[in-house]
């Protein structure tokens, strides 16, 4: 069994955009597309629970499944750049 590590996620640039993409549907293409057999819903240890407050993600997941997390949140931002929805400022202040 992997070890669980618990991180969090600010998401705002990703919920705030035009097509106003909600925790749900964003946890849910998460729970799709990254580490898909590790999450709780379907059998596994991983968990992820949105924090409206300050618009993050509080998720306990292995290191692979964090990794692989960071890489989906960078794709998406770099494709919000592309599209010009969001500013290399705002994805940049995102990062941290």
């Amino acid at each position: 069994m992997l070890a669980i590590e618990t991180r969090v996620y600010s998401v705002a640039d990703l919920l705030n955009q035009t097509d106003a993409m909600g925790f749900e549907e964003l946890m849910s293409e998460i729970q799709e597309n990254v580490a898909s057999q590790t999450w709780e819903a379907v059998g596994g240890n991983a968990t992820m629970a949105p924090y409206p407050q300050n618009f993050s993600l509080i998720v306990s997941q292995s290191s692979y499944g964090h990794d692989k997390l960071v890489d989906f949140i960078e794709t998406r931002r770099r494709r919000l750049v592309a599209d010009g929805s969001i500013t290399d400022r705002e994805r940049a202040a995102n990062l941290k």
